[in-house]
């Protein structure tokens, strides 16, 4: 996930599916609270991983680390790319 607008389409897509979806009366408030917990302390992370490890910055062994506060150490790696 090299490419910085892959990276952004794939964090904000499901953001805004279910946003859209609390927005537009579909889906109840505690639903809405679960996906959002979801996507802040899973998906995330997930993705953030993956994209720090196909910059090389972290090692495949990191994975267990990003489910905490580690990934905020590498910020400006993640969301601009730079190393």
């Amino acid at each position: 996930m090299k490419n910085l607008f892959i990276y952004f389409i794939t964090v904000n897509i499901p953001l805004v599916i279910i946003l859209s979806l609390y927005f537009n009366a579909l889906i109840p408030v505690s639903l809405f609270a679960i996906f959002i917990v979801f996507e802040a302390f899973i998906y995330r992370p997930i993705i953030d991983y993956f994209r720090l490890k196909s910059l090389d910055i972290i090692k495949p062994n990191d994975f267990r680390k990003m489910f905490g506060f580690y990934r905020f150490k590498f910020y400006k790696e993640i969301l601009f790319g730079v190393k």
